[in-house]
């Protein structure tokens, strides 16, 4: 991500955060921002997340599940 410029925010602190906030906010280029949940391949969202993910959906902003980093790449690679 700061190779392409691009800003990410991660909070390691669980203690603070908001039940169901995704693990990665990233702004795009556009205006774009990808909220970016991280789950292992048989990871599951937690009801809190599913929420919020939905949450995020109705107000017209992009929810990733990514469960690889190679998927996340992916996703990345699109940017920038």
């Amino acid at each position: 991500c700061r190779e392409k410029g691009l800003y990410t925010f991660h909070d390691r602190s669980r203690r603070k955060n908001t039940p169901g906030h995704p693990d990665l906010v990233i702004a795009c280029p556009g205006g774009r921002v990808l909220w970016i949940e991280l789950k292992s391949r048989t990871g599951r969202l937690t009801e809190d997340q599913k929420r919020v993910q939905l949450q995020l959906l109705y107000c017209g902003h992009e929810f990733h599940l990514v469960r690889s980093y190679r998927q996340f790449l992916e996703l990345i690679e699109k940017e920038g």
